[in-house]
């Protein structure tokens, strides 16, 4: 097991880097030497078959808990106000880290053509390199944090070699860390008010159309609406209005790019601003990207 970075380190580093985004000013520029151990990360995960259909690859990595010190220093933060006595700080270090051993599940992708890559630790975004940052940023030095993603996944691919990675993972990753999928029918013999509940708000009619319709769904995918052969941006806002409609959104009578003004929050690269039926000018909008519209449209709150 990695030695270099213990868990409360790790976490510094998480919640320091986690603002990282394509979307604001958080894209960090990296020095020379966490640039040089990020190219050696990523030549490291060519090795490994990508687990996902765009090229993304999860491996689980785990470190310890540590010393005390590594928490803080007890003296200073009790003399900051953040803790009264030796023993709430001691009390809080153990409720923050209660176990020896944690995992932490990383996951990687690289757009080699866009000069793109993207590292997660635990479902946060931490490391984001992007070609069109201007390197002469104030470049940040994470090499101790990126040291530790290299040694990790040496220590992985070491496992994969011999053929010991996947039977540990299945013999010793925590329960809270297994995830999959259960059967709704199966979840509501167990729960049978989850499914009075699931189904309070709708009625017979609508059950009665909704089978109506999915019965005449094809089952041929070529018989399928092929994909959009271009978008605009009016396309983007008629497709948000079908969800402000779907969630109850009073729109009251105004277009889609007056309901997309309304509802989202403003952070949309001047998408608004561009000739709204014309495909090329959609492209070479700002961010144009799959992951880029998606991120808009989880920007358009659908909350009451």
């Amino acid at each position: 097991m990695n030695k270099n970075l213990t868990q409360p380190k790790i976490r510094q580093y998480r919640d320091r880097l986690s603002h990282n985004s394509r979307f604001g000013v958080y894209s960090y520029v990296y020095d020379e030497k966490s640039r040089a151990l990020l190219d050696e990360l990523f030549a490291l995960l060519e090795q490994i078959k990508p687990s996902h259909e765009n090229g993304a690859l999860t491996l689980w990595f785990r470190a310890k808990r540590g010393p005390i010190e590594d928490y803080g220093d007890a003296d200073e933060l009790i003399a900051e106000g953040e803790f009264e006595s030796r023993e709430e700080f001691v009390l809080a270090w153990e409720q923050e880290f209660p176990n020896e051993i944690e995992w932490y599940e990383f996951s990687a992708v690289e757009v080699k053509e866009d000069g793109y890559r993207a590292v997660s630790l635990s479902h946060q975004l931490v490391i984001v390199q992007d070609q069109n940052r201007d390197l002469r940023d104030y470049r940040y030095d994470i090499s101790e944090f990126a040291q530790w993603l290299v040694d990790s996944v040496k220590e992985c691919i070491g496992m994969l070699r011999d053929g010991t990675y996947n039977s540990y993972i299945w013999e010793h990753l925590p329960p809270q860390h297994r995830v999959g999928t259960l059967c709704r029918r199966d979840y509501w013999d167990i729960w049978p008010e989850e499914k009075a509940a699931f189904f309070g708000d709708i009625s017979v009619e609508d059950v009665a159309a909704f089978i109506r319709l999915a019965s005449a769904q094809p089952k041929e995918q070529s018989a399928f609406t092929p994909r959009l052969a271009s978008m605009t941006a009016d396309d983007f806002f008629r497709f948000c209005s079908l969800g402000y409609a779907a969630n109850g959104y009073s729109t009251n009578g105004l277009s889609p790019k007056k309901q997309y003004r309304r509802f989202a929050d403003g952070r949309d690269e001047g998408l608004t601003d561009i000739d709204e039926e014309s495909s090329k000018a959609f492209r070479g909008s700002p961010l144009n990207t799959e992951a880029d519209i998606r991120g808009r449209c989880q920007r358009t709150s659908f909350s009451a």
